[in-house]
């Protein structure tokens, strides 16, 4: 019985670090002029679908480098003053990274 309760504690041990040092996709704002995003943590030569929502939705297919990463060019993106977007990814095998970014606290523009 002690002899099956180690190799239990052994195996849990060891399996634990595994599961715990799997890391959840991400999404990152690189540049804004022209709008460049990077993914990294989805799997290795990934299809990824790249959502960019602001007044108009703007979509880009990529593939993911051999260790998970890409980068997204949506090119020159015009935003309002006071506009929030929303940022996703989705990869061919259901990882999922998203970004929204809250609209600025802004001040109506002053009439001359």
């Amino acid at each position: 019985m002690p002899r099956l309760l180690l190799t239990v504690f052994l195996a849990a041990a060891l399996v634990a670090p595994a599961s715990l040092g799997a890391t959840a996709p991400t999404l990152r704002i690189v540049h804004t002029k022209p709008f460049v995003v990077s993914g990294a943590h989805f799997r290795a030569h990934e299809r990824v679908v790249v959502t960019l929502d602001t007044a108009t939705r703007h979509v880009r297919r990529v593939v993911t480098d051999a260790s998970g990463s890409f980068l997204a060019d949506f090119g020159v993106i015009a935003f309002g003053r006071c506009a929030g977007f929303g940022l996703s990814a989705v990869g061919a095998s259901g990882d999922r990274a998203v970004a929204k970014i809250p609209r600025p606290a802004c001040i109506p523009a002053r009439n001359p």
